[in-house]
């Protein structure tokens, strides 16, 4: 049983020339297992040479070289545009940023974007999308830096609970945090039944992490009624624009309110429900 869950996440990394760490693999086993259990299954399936471990890396195939490039392609795009994402930090209203999909994971291809998720002050979300947009077009960096998921204080209860939001969550490498990570995880206790093996702590790579600023110098001087208003307005405008723009994914990849933002136009829930049914028809032929 727990043979074939296993070899089946390890696999799924591999579909995205990507490869998990223990730590990692043990957070994303869809089944409850205990520590003893799982290095003693996994240390089997390196015996059997089913498995091998490189560099603190688990592999059921020979793509070690891919994996190791996509990781220095990662941190590489990252140390480029990091100046970038301090802008955004800077942003009053912006109280968390995180890298999520291939960025999160350091499997990016040699030419890519960042992914980004970001948490606002409640009320002023689409004032910051809008910032945002206009800030990144100014510095030209509107294609490289992807801000396709937002939400405010008020909203930190993600309504995708599939097992790719949760991976995507646990998974997600905070870069700016004042705190609002472990709230975002504390707001999704539902993550823990997709994930049963992830703990709701684990130390942050101190590389994608901006210095913290003092809560009170990001607020200053910004509470203004009139704002609440102004955000309503642009969400407004934004929804009715990508409501004509993009119709076939208007309630499905795109999910607004006024404290939501989701940009994603392809829905990726059913992605590794589909790849696992493969992989298991795969070991069990």
């Amino acid at each position: 049983m727990y043979h074939n869950e296993i070899l089946a996440t390890i696999t799924i990394a591999h579909h995205f020339q990507s490869a998990f760490s223990r730590e990692q693999l043990f957070r994303f086993l869809r089944s409850k297992l205990d520590h003893e259990t799982f290095h003693s299954t996994i240390d089997k399936l390196i015996r059997e040479e089913i498995v091998f471990e490189k560099k603190n890396l688990l592999f059921a195939e020979d793509i070690e070289e891919i994996c190791h490039k996509k990781k220095n392609w990662s941190k590489a795009l990252f140390k480029e545009n990091i100046r970038y994402i301090w802008f955004l930090s800077k942003i009053p209203w912006v109280k968390y940023i995180g890298l999520t999909g291939a960025n999160s994971f350091e499997s990016c291809n040699e030419k890519d974007d960042i992914d980004l998720f970001i948490i606002t002050s409640p009320n002023r979300l689409w004032i910051c999308y809008l910032v945002i947009v206009l800030l990144t077009k100014l510095i030209r960096k509107r294609k490289i830096l992807c801000v396709n998921y937002l939400v405010d204080e008020n909203n930190l209860e993600i309504k995708e609970q599939s097992y790719f939001t949760a991976i995507q969550i646990i998974q997600m490498m905070p870069v700016f945090d004042n705190g609002h990570h472990k709230k975002l995880i504390k707001q999704n206790p539902w993550i823990f039944k997709k994930l049963p093996n992830a703990s709701f702590d684990y130390e942050m790579d101190s590389f994608y992490l901006l210095k913290k600023e003092n809560e009170s110098q990001q607020n200053k001087g910004i509470a203004l009624k009139m704002l609440s208003s102004v955000n309503q307005r642009i969400y407004k405008w934004y929804a009715n624009r990508l409501e004509r723009k993009f119709p076939e994914s208007f309630g499905n990849g795109i999910l607004l309110s006024e404290g939501i933002a989701k940009l994603n136009r392809i829905d990726n829930h059913d992605i590794y429900e589909h790849l696992f049914s493969q992989i298991y028809k795969t070991i069990n032929s």
